[in-house]
């Protein structure tokens, strides 16, 4: 079968199926695929102009800009001393101390804006007092946070079941009863505010890739704790 154009049927069905013509054995086109693919890079690298130290600096950017804690500088103004942190993630961690290490996380950033009347309002109908911790808010905000890293998509109407609890009512059976639906509220705006979530598309919010990396590096700071 003759060749139609500059390019023969062979080329094009290699191309558009991504497997060797008959008669072509799986190594020498995997070979070609690989120089083609190395001339395109090379062709992409000489366009950009980028020395080798450039390049090597924007994948270590790119890697430390990664959701997960991957690598970090015993010394930032000596490349060479780029060392792997071990992969962990909030799920290898002890919940509560991550819990209690993320708040104080929040509450060292500054960026949470606390409410005026944190100090006097109650969390649900059936709780009698206000907590008894004044950072509770910041608690109560890595608590949120840990849920949708979770389990994402989830809103106030969601979070008003998992912190509620059983109103005693004396002698009579106890009610079920929601939590304070805008004390949740405020929390998830705060730390909207933060860049830690965002408003899903189908419902509730998620937690964002800023962070996920903050809650991955808190948790890698509580396994190296631990470790140690």
């Amino acid at each position: 079968m003759g060749q139609k154009g500059e390019r023969g049927l062979g080329e094009r069905h290699r191309e558009k199926h991504n497997r060797p013509i008959r008669g072509e054995s799986p190594r020498e086109a995997r070979r070609e695929r690989e120089s083609v693919g190395a001339i395109k890079l090379n062709v992409v690298f000489h366009r950009q102009n980028f020395t080798f130290l450039e390049f090597l600096q924007s994948v270590l950017q790119f890697v430390e800009n990664l959701p997960f804690p991957a690598i970090y500088y015993t010394d930032p103004e000596n490349l060479n001393s780029v060392q792997i942190m071990p992969s962990v993630c909030v799920k290898d961690v002890d919940q509560q101390e991550f819990v209690k290490a993320f708040a104080e996380f929040l509450k060292n950033s500054g960026k949470v804006k606390v409410p005026e009347w944190a100090d006097i309002v109650k969390t649900a109908t059936h709780r009698e007092l206000a907590p008894y911790d004044p950072d509770w808010f910041y608690v109560r905000c890595a608590s949120l946070a840990r849920h949708l890293y979770m389990r994402g998509n989830a809103g106030v109407g969601a979070f008003r079941k998992v912190y509620g609890g059983s109103r005693h009512r004396g002698v009579a059976p106890n009610h079920f009863h929601v939590a304070n639906g805008n004390l949740i509220r405020k929390a998830l705006q705060a730390l909207e505010a933060c860049k830690i979530l965002e408003k899903s598309n189908f419902r509730g919010r998620v937690i964002t890739r800023v962070g996920r990396r903050d809650m991955d590096r808190v948790a890698g700071a509580i396994n190296k704790n631990a470790a140690e």
